[in-house]
Parts: C-alpha cells; sequence; structure tokens
C-alpha cells in the first residue's frame, strides 16, 4: 500500500513522518508551503475588530519573548525529538519529498496519480478539496488535534488547557472534507495527562497518538478495506488563529500553574468508533463525555 502524507516541517511533523515511514510505504510528502502575505492575512487578525487585533498582535509579541509562552514550550517540548526519531524522515530519497504552494494544485493532484497512491494522511499541512481528496485509490484521511466535534480548528489543544478543559486534550482521526476538521469520524485518542504537563507536552502525546490511530486504521482497511463513519452533524466549539489574542495566553499560563492539571490525570485511551456498528454523532458525544470525568466529576458522580 502506498502512502502519501501531507504535513509542515517541524520536528513533530517530520517525526510523525518518520514514524509512520517505519511502519508502511511512505512514497511522497508533501509540505504545502503557502502561508499567505501579510495583506491576505491582516483581514482575519482584524476579523473581531480593533481591540481584538490589538490583542492579537500583543499576544504575537508574548509568543516571542515571554519563556513560558506555549510557543517557547512546544519548542521546548519538541527538543527531545531526535535526531534518532526522525531518521527515516531524513533517509528518505529527496525525489519523494515536494514543497509545493498548495494540495489543490494540478500539479499536486497529478503526482499523487503518477505514484499510485492508495491512502493521503494528513496532519495540518493544507485545506485540501475535493479533487484532490478523490486522487487517492482508497481514501483520504486526516488527524485532528482535538476532540471532534467538541474542539475544532486551531490551537485546540492549546484552547482545551486555556478553558481548564485538558480532559478535552487529544486528537480524532476522520475521513477528510473540504470542511475545516469536519470529516466523519473514525477513532479517537484521549492522551493520557499527569500533574506536570503542559498544553504543549498534551500536544506532543498527541502526535503519538496519531501515528497509534493511522496505524491501526491503515492495517485495518488493508484486509477488511474501509469502514462506514460517522457524520459530524455540526461542531461545537470552532476556533480561528484570529481567534487566540493575549487574554488567552494569560488564561492558559495561569491554568498551568494553578496545579489543577492533577485533577485530571489519566492513562491514555483509544476508540475505535469504526468497529462500533451504527454509533452516532450523539452516541460519540456520550462517550467522550464519560471517557472525560475527571476526578473530581467521578467523586461527584459517586
Amino acid at each position: 500500500m502506498n502512502l502519501a502524507i501531507v504535513t509542515n516541517t517541524q520536528p513533530h511533523h517530520k517525526y510523525f513522518v518518520s514514524e509512520m515511514a517505519h511502519r508502511f510505504n511512505v512514497a511522497l510528502i508533501i509540505h504545502p508551503t503557502d502561508k499567505g502575505s501579510f495583506r491576505q492575512r491582516l483581514p482575519k487578525i482584524t476579523h473581531y475588530g480593533l481591540l481584538h487585533a490589538k490583542l492579537k498582535i500583543a499576544g504575537l509579541i508574548y509568543q516571542k519573548l515571554v519563556k513560558h509562552s506555549y510557543a517557547n514550550q512546544l519548542k521546548k517540548e519538541e527538543k527531545h525529538i531526535t535526531d534518532e526519531m526522525i531518521s527515516d524522515y531524513n533517509n528518505l530519497p529527496a525525489s519523494a519529498i515536494h514543497y509545493m504552494p498548495t494540495v489543490n494544485s494540478t500539479e499536486a493532484i497529478n503526482m499523487i496519480k503518477a505514484n499510485e497512491i492508495d491512502v493521503i494522511c494528513f496532519l495540518g499541512g493544507d485545506l485540501a478539496k475535493q479533487p484532490f481528496i478523490d486522487s487517492a485509490k482508497i481514501c483520504s484521511l486526516n488527524f485532528h488535534s482535538g476532540i471532534s466535534p467538541i474542539y475544532n480548528g486551531h490551537k485546540s489543544t492549546f484552547h482545551a488547557v486555556k478553558d481548564g478543559r485538558p480532559n478535552l486534550c487529544g486528537g480524532t482521526l476522520m475521513y477528510i472534507s473540504s470542511r475545516v476538521d469536519g470529516g466523519d469520524i473514525l477513532a479517537q485518542h484521549f492522551t493520557e495527562i499527569t500533574a506536570n504537563d503542559s498544553a504543549a507536552s498534551l500536544f506532543m502525546k498527541g502526535i503519538a497518538g496519531a501515528v497509534a490511530l493511522y496505524t491501526t486504521f491503515i492495517n485495518h482497511i488493508q484486509t477488511n478495506g474501509c469502514p462506514p463513519a460517522v457524520v459530524q452533524e455540526r461542531t461545537i466549539h470552532f476556533t480561528r488563529n484570529a481567534d487566540w489574542t493575549l487574554a488567552d495566553d494569560l488564561k492558559l499560563h495561569h491554568f498551568e500553574k494553578s496545579g489543577r492539571m492533577k485533577i485530571y490525570e489519566r492513562p491514555a485511551k483509544n476508540v475505535l468508533y469504526y468497529t462500533q456498528p451504527s454509533i452516532t454523532i450523539h452516541d460519540i458525544v456520550k462517550q467522550i463525555s464519560e471517557i472525560t470525568l475527571s476526578k473530581k466529576d467521578m467523586r461527584h458522580k459517586i
């Protein structure tokens, strides 16, 4: 089975590619490069008005200058990814790695077909349109670093922790669709939580969860074909990049310093919804509510 991976180029993205290449034949890696010009991004920054834009810009400065900002914490967590851990990425032939503005180009679609790609696997990367999604011989998949449909969109892990809900950290494997994080749900990974975790460390644990879910599902479809998935009727909480401001940085730091992470300690858990016949999105939300009970919730339940 030939895989194509669409992702970005940070160490955790290369770690993901490396782990997938260790398990499957990764014939093609596409790194989208078009992030848009400043002029194109400016309307998104000002989406909620001038005051919000000022808080957004203050947040960007905070990310650069403050040691405990989530961006700097994420860089610190990524230092645990050694060269040995991404050795498979470094050993991939240069001809397999392609940088292009977007996957939604004729060039990208032709590349998928020329390499006879069976499955396309997304981890971030780009917003795919239907022609690219349909170019894979078997299916196109996406891992969203958030528990859908509770948290969809940008920085889901960080928003969950900022909201005081680290128990809603994890990720969702889905058939990708042109709607952002709105594809049909196949499985979910609920990250391990310890008292010493931060939003950044939970995010990194989620990348390992992505590898685990992709591995299990791709092994499944090699012998069983593609199963039906659960339709997301609507997103409960959707966030854009413009939504995160200095106020969110301060809320996140307050929670991480509060010591309340220990209330949510748990082992990691994978839930394969595609093995559960006739399950609906309402059943998934109910299961999520049971899986994500905190120690405090459990005492009240008893």
